[in-house]
């Protein structure tokens, strides 16, 4: 009895699952990259929530020295402006996890061709010449694609498809 799962295109099936395998291919790079974009997230918000406060605090202590602000009304203006960042850094908090989120996916740009690229080399390493490797429109190292395309078709012109005679000699006319 073959088994079918009741909503293939739903969140959290085995698609979606194979969707996210897919695009883990070098997990802990993909961390590493991730992470940096979450802490560089989360810095640059920090920075923003200290600086808020403290305008907001001086703001209050301004309109206590000046317009002569009754202090219960300033203790509330506080905790108003407390509440808001405390508010303020939850959403903060759920940003630096969606970027996070993407980073990783992001990164699976840089990291998902070079393995067929590292395939590509152990072919040309092994003397198979007329090797080829293809990647998606859409990836980042499509420069390093066309060059490595381009010496192996030199390897191929120079040597054959099965690279004999490629074994490290040089022959020179001198």
């Amino acid at each position: 009895m073959a088994r079918h799962h009741e909503n293939p295109q739903g969140w959290g099936g085995l698609a979606d699952r194979r969707k996210l395998k897919g695009r883990l291919v070098n997990l802990r790079a993909q961390l590493r990259f991730s992470l940096l974009i979450g802490s560089v997230s989360f810095v640059v918000l920090a920075v923003f929530m200290a600086v808020t406060s403290l305008a907001l605090d001086r703001a209050v202590g301004y309109l206590e020295l000046t317009h002569g602000l009754q202090p219960g009304l300033a203790a509330v203006l506080r905790r108003s402006f407390t509440d808001a960042l405390m508010i303020a850094m939850v959403l903060a908090i759920l940003l630096v996890g969606i970027a996070m989120l993407f980073g990783l996916l992001w990164s699976h740009r840089v990291y998902g061709p070079l393995i067929p690229l590292t395939r590509h080399i152990q072919e040309l390493k092994s003397g198979n010449f007329a090797s080829r490797v293809n990647l998606r429109r859409s990836d980042e190292l499509c420069e390093l694609q066309s060059a490595l395309n381009d010496l192996a078709e030199s390897l191929e012109a120079r040597y054959g498809s099965s690279g004999a005679g490629a074994g490290g000699t040089s022959t020179s006319n001198s």
